[in-house]
Formats: C-alpha cells, sequence, structure tokens
C-alpha cells in the first residue's frame, strides 16, 4: 500500500489538485473533498497525476463524479501527467475519451491562460 497525499495550488486561472500514491477506496474521500472545493463556477481544475501509482474502482468514480460536478458547475476539469496504471484503468473502463488530457500541469495552465 502506497500513502496517499493530495495538496491544491493555483497556476493562474487553473486549480490544481496533485494527487500522490494509490488512489483507492481509502483515499478517495480526501481526494473528493479537495476536488470538489476547486470546483466552482467558471473555473478550471485539474488533476495532476504524475505521482499517482494505482488507481482502482472507487478512484475511477470520483474521477466521473468530478467530472460531472465540473460540468453542472460550468467549470472544467482535466487531467494532467497520466501515468500508465492510470491510463489502463480508463482506457479499461472505456473513460479515456471522457476527459481532457495535458502532458503535463504547464500544458494545462497554457490552455486555460488568458
Amino acid at each position: 500500500m502506497t500513502d496517499f497525499l493530495c495538496s491544491t495550488r493555483h497556476e493562474g486561472p487553473l486549480a490544481v489538485v496533485s494527487a500522490s500514491g494509490d488512489i483507492d477506496l481509502a483515499a478517495v474521500g480526501e481526494l473528493w473533498d479537495k476536488l470538489s472545493a476547486q470546483i466552482t463556477a467558471a473555473t478550471a481544475v485539474v488533476l495532476d497525476c504524475a505521482e499517482v501509482t494505482f488507481l482502482d474502482s472507487m478512484g475511477l468514480q470520483v474521477l466521473v463524479r468530478a467530472r460531472d460536478h465540473a460540468e453542472k458547475a460550468q467549470a472544467t476539469f482535466a487531467l494532467a501527467a497520466v501515468p500508465e496504471p492510470v491510463t489502463k484503468v480508463l482506457r479499461l473502463a472505456g473513460l479515456q475519451q471522457l476527459f481532457p488530457q495535458f502532458a503535463d500541469v504547464e500544458a494545462a495552465a497554457a490552455a486555460h491562460a488568458g
């Protein structure tokens, strides 16, 4: 089991939630709290996945929930620096195209600048 860490920061107009470790049943409550706090009307939120080592079905459910929450709030929700273990789960679930993805947080910030 990998310890889960989650933090938030802002890069210009972009709210960045950074996750590290396993996104599983033990982590989804904290991740949802961070994501939902950042998703408000007219915001752009990206989940920095660079340090994510594992994503289970509960983690996947939180990503879909965050996407739906963003859509209802007229905000955007995207993923950045998605590692292969996360890409694999998204692909197997048929949800890879559901989330805009960026190579890294800098690319996501550039896309939302100005």
